[in-house]
């Protein structure tokens, strides 16, 4: 037991020796993602003109980039420890409208809140068993999910908005959730969220783990660290960070829809890619995966602006991801190469 404990804590100080030294070299990777960012702000400054340049705009932008940044956090730290999930945006939907008909039902706002982060530390839960116990990839089972809570939204909502219950768009939790200043409550949410998670994923040993499992599980199965159950939190994170998110646009509007959350799932992908998330895993950070969902919030309100069809954003995200793709194994193999020397 001695010999195992010893072998543990010898993997975790290395890992952490590692990630400590390619944490200096990530920044290569928010780099560029911070200049894609400043570049796509400065097209569409010459583009729009003083419409684009103002603060209206920018608190538009900054309200996309809370919902869909609190989402990619849970998908980043899913996708830096190997595994995928396909089911956040349809969980964003179905959390958002199960938040409200629990409501409908005479729950308190308090009470259908936390029965809403239970369900999707379950949803997590059961991803990450058929996915590791019953050997099934993970973006088949999530697959799955997307298509069973699409269909639940569909029958909560029966294809029609439904709202929050009179007199509760005042209520504390709900404001705290949804409500707003000048800025949306939803922004401190997600600053609180990044620190938190970014400290969690740098500077403890569930960070480094995960950083390990996602780099080579069997390497850090072999050493000792317990891979399954790190993919497991993970999992559940993930789902729980999207019900959240789904809940605050829910408090947001005011309402839920069929189509809350749609396509969000490959958004918050793509926002983990640009931001220098390794779809294979085991590199990126959270931070990173934030800038990203900037990049692509910024992208969809400019089309907007500037006149373009809806459907063109998902044309943008589709190029965007591959994009991403490349450049993040072209950085990763340059990367490797000064690892060597």
């Amino acid at each position: 037991m001695a010999k195992t404990d010893a072998k543990q804590a010898f993997v975790i100080g290395e890992t952490g020796r590692r990630n400590s030294n390619w944490l200096r070299r990530f920044v290569i990777r928010e780099i560029g993602a911070v200049v894609g960012t400043i570049v796509l702000f400065l097209f569409f400054t010459v583009m729009i003109g003083s419409n684009w340049v103002n603060l209206l705009s920018i608190k538009s932008i900054l309200d996309v980039v809370a919902q869909l940044g609190v989402m990619t956090i849970g998908e980043s730290l899913l996708i830096i420890s190997g595994e995928f999930d396909l089911s956040v945006g349809s969980l964003f939907g179905f959390a958002g409208t199960l938040f409200i008909i629990l409501m409908a039902a005479g729950l308190t706002p308090v009470e259908s809140f936390l029965l809403v982060l239970a369900m999707a530390a379950l949803v997590g839960l059961f991803n990450a068993t058929l996915t590791l116990r019953g050997q099934i990839p993970s973006l088949i089972v999530t697959l799955g999910s997307l298509f069973i809570f699409r269909g639940l939204v569909y029958y909560g909502t029966s294809g029609f908005p439904i709202t929050l219950p009179a007199g509760l768009s005042h209520n504390f939790l709900v404001n705290a959730l949804g409500g707003s200043f000048w800025l949306n409550n939803s922004l401190i949410w997600l600053l609180v969220l990044t620190v938190v998670f970014s400290f969690v994923l740098t500077r403890t040993v569930f960070g480094n783990r995960a950083f390990a499992v996602g780099g080579d599980s069997r390497s850090a199965w072999a050493q000792g660290v317990p891979v399954n159950r790190i993919k497991t939190y993970a999992f559940i994170i993930s789902s729980v960070m999207a019900a959240l998110a789904g809940m605050m646009a829910t408090a947001e509007l005011g309402s839920a829809t069929t189509t809350l959350g749609e396509s969000q799932e490959l958004s918050a992908i793509a926002s983990c890619v640009v931001g220098g998330v390794l779809l294979t895993g085991g590199v990126g950070s959270i931070w990173g995966a934030i800038v990203g969902a900037a990049m692509l919030s910024m992208i969809s309100n400019g089309l907007v602006m500037m006149g373009a069809p809806p459907y063109w954003f998902i044309t943008f995200v589709g190029i965007i991801l591959i994009i991403g793709v490349l450049t993040n194994n072209g950085v990763y193999s340059w990367m490797k190469k000064g690892a060597r020397q």
